[in-house]
């Protein structure tokens, strides 16, 4: 059961969903290709904030990178952003 969502365009227009599960883990799927009717990727595991993470929130960048937010059980908050290399992924989670 997901505690809390979050939903971003990813550079190409296709969606992608973040969803925390009750013990603070992360998983994330997207739409296989730019069609609105496309099917998703299956359900994969995600980095989890240090700390597991209660809330999540993303927001898009200026140079169309996605950055992710999120806060654990203490209130800490963490950000992580899309790496600028295409293959790289996702930067560590960094608490601020």
């Amino acid at each position: 059961m997901a505690n809390a969502i979050a939903v971003a365009n990813l550079e190409d227009g296709r969606l992608q969903i973040w969803s925390v599960s009750a013990d603070g883990s992360m998983v994330s799927r997207w739409k296989t290709t730019t069609d609105p009717g496309s099917a998703w990727t299956n359900w994969t595991s995600f980095q989890s904030p240090p700390g597991g993470a209660v809330t999540i929130a993303v927001g898009t960048l200026p140079n169309k990178q996605l950055q992710l937010f999120s806060t654990n059980a203490e209130g800490t908050f963490s950000t992580v952003q899309q790496s600028t290399d295409p293959g790289s992924g996702w930067a560590p989670w960094t608490s601020f």
